[in-house]
């Protein structure tokens, strides 16, 4: 139940970032002067003039959420995603109080519930279970796979290369390789029929480099947008845990940790993404997501 839960949730991440961006595409074309072509030369813009074409409060509903995933307005308030700041304050090299305030509701509950953007909000994570569930079921079947090892420090150079590149080369790379913004770009492309762009193929690349050659590389490796959230969630309230005894040691719990931690003894750290794969591969329901008080134990289960 806890898997169907989650991927109803990336499922819906996903469809939420196809309507907001409908929503928006349908908005800026309406208040162009001649923005009346590009509605009819869509299906998913008519259909949306269909039905609020008409309405008074037109603006109201379409401008209510607007944005992406990299940076999100819900009713003109600002909501972004640690590495989208990051990225402004490279490029700018100046503070900007609005942009570092919208990055406050992420870092709380990161902080709060660890890395759970990537294990339950990524689009891009989805994608890349779904292709080493496969790569997985093959390897169950007999036929070879692989898994090259790449060092877990490849993360940090990734993402502190890629800030002393911005402030001392001018060179900003992170929106440009950080997939939860390139999604936002590939469902646009999906949606209005242009499939052959730079997202596209940098998504399709990744996963099949994952499916070839490496499992979870991506994620546990290289993003440098979980590499930051996995800095703000080291020390998260709420973790997986043994939260009874009984334990076998089947180890099922390590097997299917993409970041190949130890789950059974509580050996975590800020890389976990409260996936929860552990939990339901648990079949003794030894280990279950506990809150814990700032710097204490606590023996509550979520």
């Amino acid at each position: 139940m806890l898997q169907i839960t989650r991927r109803t949730v990336q499922a819906l991440v996903i469809i939420f970032l196809a309507v907001v961006l409908s929503l928006n595409l349908y908005e800026g074309a309406k208040v162009k002067r001649d923005g009346d072509w590009e509605i009819k030369k869509s299906a998913i813009l008519l259909h949306i003039d269909k039905y609020l074409g008409q309405r008074e409060d037109r603006s109201t509903i379409t401008n209510f959420f607007n944005g992406n995933i990299w940076s999100l307005k819900v009713k003109g308030f600002a909501i972004s995603d640690p590495l989208a700041v990051l990225s402004y304050f490279i490029k700018s090299k100046k503070a900007n109080i609005v942009f570092f305030l919208s990055l406050l509701i992420p870092v709380f509950f990161t902080v709060l519930l660890g890395r759970f953007f990537c294990g339950w909000l990524c689009p891009m994570h989805l994608l890349l279970e779904i292709a080493d569930k496969f790569k997985m079921f093959l390897s169950r079947i007999g036929l070879p796979t692989y898994d090259i090892g790449v060092p877990l420090i490849t993360r940090h150079i990734i993402l502190g290369g890629g800030v002393l590149l911005g402030i001392f080369a001018g060179i900003e790379y992170f929106q440009f390789i950080y997939p939860p913004r390139l999604f936002s770009m590939v469902i646009h492309d999906i949606l209005f029929g242009s499939v052959l762009t730079y997202g596209v193929w940098f998504i399709v690349a990744i996963t099949a480099f994952e499916f070839l050659f490496s499992r979870r590389l991506w994620c546990r490796n290289i993003c440098p947008g979980g590499t930051l959230y996995s800095y703000f969630g080291n020390k998260a309230l709420l973790n997986v845990e043994p939260v009874r005894d009984g334990c076998n040691n089947c180890l099922d719990c390590r097997k299917v940790c993409p970041y190949a931690l130890s789950p059974d003894n509580g050996n975590l750290d800020g890389t976990c993404d409260r996936c929860g794969l552990c939990i339901s591969a648990c079949d003794k329901k030894i280990l279950d997501y506990k809150l814990n008080r700032a710097g204490s134990k606590s023996e509550q289960t979520v």
